[in-house]
């Protein structure tokens, strides 16, 4: 965690340029002092910061070197300019800014953002596993707020990304690979981009065995920190071609099919137990970083919540203790 809090203008250049990217940073004519405010939290792979400013002021980012960022506005307001493009950033809205874009934020007094930075390697990445080709140029959202689902979803995330922490030690990798992907795949799925007419067209080209390769492989990498994304590349299939086949055999994304299998491999842990398992501890382990959507799943899939069966594990005796966990997953209703 960093925390900064400095009237010193060329400190908090120099300290936001080692987040960010270098800029400048310039007062309007009615200011006469800055203080800044900058607390970093998080995870290194989803950095969330927490940047204020109390006096009206424009940052010249330049073009923004591969630094793409959710910003969300806390308090006050601003105007964004990428490009020949400028929208108005208000009160509880979140802004999705793109790299390599000539960038120019102008902020109002007491303006406060909480914004993440996506990995730009693994944004462009993702983009291209889902299409199943290399993007012939740079991702670029469109410069306009989220749609209020989505910035609903986002208010709702937010907060479990700042309650990562790097040295926590208690965040495996499964789940944080998870909840990177799931973050990105918002932005990529839910808010307009450059590439998104060629994201709504399925990939309906016949691979006979990609989805027997593509269980086979879920089954047997199920307890590694594998999502959808890395699935595809290994088969060299887009995601798209993977989601069209799981549709039309199981009529369930391969998230779903993966997430099921995990599940019943919780179930398997959890009806072996000893005293020292904890469902949270498992969960995690095997990849379900939101522990109440877990919860929901897993008493949809058995009948029974995740402490039920610990419980009643615990209960039973070595020689009356069934061990079976079940058959293969099946679609949630």
């Amino acid at each position: 965690m960093l925390e900064l809090r400095t009237k010193d203008l060329e400190l908090a250049k120099h300290t936001i340029a080692q987040i960010y990217c270098p800029h400048e940073l310039r007062l309007h004519p009615t200011s006469r002092n800055i203080e800044c405010s900058l607390k970093l939290i998080g995870s290194s792979k989803l950095p969330v910061a927490h940047l204020g400013y109390n006096s009206r002021l424009t940052v010249d980012a330049g073009h923004f070197p591969k630094l793409f960022l959710l910003m969300k506005c806390i308090n006050g307001s601003g105007k964004m300019q990428q490009g020949s493009r400028t929208t108005h950033l208000t009160l509880g809205k979140t802004l999705p800014l793109s790299a390599n874009i000539g960038t120019k934020l102008n902020f109002d007094d007491g303006f406060l953002q909480s914004s993440l930075q996506l990995d730009f390697d693994r944004l462009q990445e993702l983009c291209s596993r889902h299409l199943g080709y290399a993007l012939d140029q740079d991702l670029q959202f469109e410069l306009s707020t989220f749609h209020p689902k989505l910035e609903q979803t986002w208010a709702l995330t937010l907060p479990l990304l700042e309650k990562l922490s790097d040295d926590s030690g208690g965040f495996p990798t499964a789940a944080l690979a998870g909840l990177q992907e799931y973050v990105l795949n918002l932005v990529l799925q839910w808010h307009p981009h450059n590439y998104s007419d060629a994201l709504s067209k399925p990939d309906r080209s016949y691979q006979p065995r990609l989805l027997r390769q593509a269980e086979q492989f879920m089954h047997a990498h199920a307890g590694e920190p594998i999502t959808v994304s890395d699935i595809s590349a290994e088969l060299g299939v887009s995601v798209r071609a993977l989601q069209a086949r799981f549709q039309q055999a199981h009529s369930m994304t391969p998230g779903a099919y993966l997430r099921n299998i995990r599940l019943h491999k919780v179930r398997q842990v959890l009806l072996d137990a000893d005293q020292e398992t904890k469902v949270t501890d498992i969960a995690l382990q095997f990849g379900f970083f939101h522990l109440g959507r877990f919860s929901q799943y897993y008493k949809q899939l058995f009948g029974e919540g995740p402490n039920d069966t610990l419980v009643r594990s615990r209960k039973w005796t070595g020689a009356g203790r069934s061990r079976s966990s079940g058959h293969s997953p099946k679609p949630v209703k």
